[in-house]
């Protein structure tokens, strides 16, 4: 059907899948440069990575409405990236690495050391970069009270079932109960590479104290 594979890396940057950084196996990959990621900048923006030369020379005129010096060959957008944002970006690139590093520390602490049954931690058997840190909880709601009572706040990525969204509703009409089951469970900790070790352990020991 001559279709392109587009890589979704929008929270992955550094990421790596069997000695490969996310953004090397699609056709195209898309990373997301929203304020919250990993290399997050001051406002939205976004980077695409491709090894096909007629798949960057589109994306090139795509992005600045079709063309160049006044000569447009396609239908295009302005998705342009200011440079502000990109000096900004460019300064983080920088240290995205030790940021990087820092969150996957504040990771492995959860992995060591939470002993709580009533939770499910995650598997991961790759290198993550840990956008978010999600585990699985019954109870969720009274488990995030518990949480918030303690001064900690979570979130939860995502609430709704992509197929319930009504943006697709008349596209899907099955059911997905494995879907259902991990949306009404998952709870996102306190995991950014600004939590400091005490902080992270604080967590912890909260966790480990929860009864159910």
């Amino acid at each position: 059907y001559k279709l392109k594979i587009v890589e979704d890396c929008a929270q992955a940057f550094g990421a790596e899948y069997k000695g490969r950084k996310t953004g090397s196996f699609g056709d195209l990959g898309a990373f997301s440069f929203y304020p919250t990621k990993n290399l997050g900048g001051i406002g939205d923006g976004g980077l695409i990575t491709t090894n096909n030369h007629k798949l960057y020379s589109f994306c090139k005129l795509a992005r600045s409405y079709g063309g160049s010096n006044y000569k447009y060959d396609i239908l295009g957008i302005n998705s342009r990236m200011d440079d502000i944002q990109a000096a900004f970006l460019l300064n983080k690139l920088i240290d995205i690495d030790k940021l990087n590093d820092k969150k996957i520390e504040n990771a492995k602490l959860y992995f060591k050391n939470i002993t709580n049954k009533n939770v499910i931690l995650p598997t991961v058997n790759e290198r993550s970069v840990f956008h978010i840190f999600c585990l699985r909880v019954k109870n969720r709601d009274k488990f995030m009270k518990y949480l918030k009572e303690n001064g900690i706040d979570t979130l939860i990525h995502y609430p709704i079932p992509i197929y319930k969204q009504k943006a697709l509703k008349g596209y899907i009409s099955k059911k997905y109960p494995i879907s259902d089951e991990l949306s009404n469970t998952i709870i996102s900790l306190p995991c950014s590479a600004a939590h400091n070790e005490e902080e992270i352990e604080y967590v912890i020991d909260v966790i480990n104290k929860y009864e159910g």
